[in-house]
């Protein structure tokens, strides 16, 4: 009798999402739930999320104990929420808003408050400037100082951050140069071009892309992934938000992660295992996990001298 060796299984995991929102106030639990079992069957079974005020913090922690060793949270005053409160406008968590406060004294408890929640993160963010000029509209010079602010907060906290940049590239890095991290981190959300990306890598600060790469027409940052080099390249979801061409206007799932993976493979030469592992390992790595004996993520314990 002909007896043939079994194939190996192919490797499923384990892969983190860089960056997701699991307390945003669009998601349902049965939905977010649904899509989370669906990402965990193909082999992503961690989560970075993302902070945007203090609502969410707390909504952070809240699902860090209903989904334990899943996310890695993050904690930090999204340039929106700022631009929202400064502008008069709803928040991403409406609820942070109190009509007794005027802005500056909401902006300085929520920035008083995150040292407490910092002790419990892997990283602070997310944070940075978005000067759109529907969002930025009376916050710019606002959005830098507390940029700063949290900069300044990491670099004594010993915690790498997460940008959001948009449509603010030059004034981000004159930002970044005056207020040094050695942590680092990463920009999430990246959709410029290759020279805007060498500019944050030679800066030390690694590059996460998402969905946006899967539309036809957007060659510019195709050819920055092509380019930047793959130990400062992460993948991300950013669910719900930025779904992919043939979800857009639905809610974004956590499967997408592959589709990014894959559309990274085939500007890189490379499998879509392959760029989920080297996203995976570069998010250990900048976030200083660990792979415990049962194949979950956990922050690696702090020494004291």
């Amino acid at each position: 009798m002909d007896i043939k060796t079994p194939r190996p299984k192919a490797k499923i995991g384990p892969w983190i999402d860089s960056h997701s929102h699991w307390a945003s106030s669009k998601w349902t639990d049965s939905l977010r739930n649904q899509f989370y079992l669906e990402a965990k069957e193909r082999g992503i079974s961690y989560f970075v999320q993302a902070g945007v005020g203090p609502d969410d913090w707390k909504a952070q922690l809240d699902l860090s104990n209903q989904y334990p060793g899943t996310l890695g949270n993050s904690f930090g005053l999204h340039p929106e929420w700022i631009s929202s409160v400064v502008n008069d406008v709803l928040p991403f968590h409406p609820n942070t808003r109190s009509s007794q406060k005027d802005p500056e004294e909401i902006l300085e408890e929520a920035m008083n408050l995150l040292p407490q929640f910092l002790t419990k993160s892997l990283a602070l963010g997310e944070c940075g400037l978005d000067f759109r000029p529907h969002i930025v509209k009376e916050s710019h010079d606002i959005q830098i100082d507390y940029f700063r602010q949290q900069l300044e907060l990491a670099s004594i906290a010993d915690k790498p951050v997460i940008l959001h940049l948009v449509q603010a590239h030059d004034e981000a890095l004159r930002v970044l140069d005056f207020e040094s991290n050695p942590r680092k981190g990463f920009v999430h959300g990246f959709n410029g071009s290759a020279h805007k990306a060498k500019a944050l890598t030679d800066r030390g600060w690694s590059i996460s892309v998402g969905a946006s790469l899967l539309y036809p027409k957007n060659e510019k940052l195709r050819q920055a992934v092509r380019e930047i080099p793959m130990e400062f390249l992460l993948i991300e979801t950013d669910s719900p938000d930025q779904p992919p061409p043939d979800l857009k206007g639905q809610m974004n799932p956590f499967v997408t992660l592959l589709q990014v993976a894959e559309q990274v493979g085939r500007l890189r030469q490379m499998s879509m295992t392959e760029v989920l592992d080297i996203s995976t390992e570069n998010l250990k790595r900048i976030l200083s996990l660990q792979e415990n004996p049962h194949g979950k993520f956990e922050p690696i314990p702090r020494t004291t001298a």
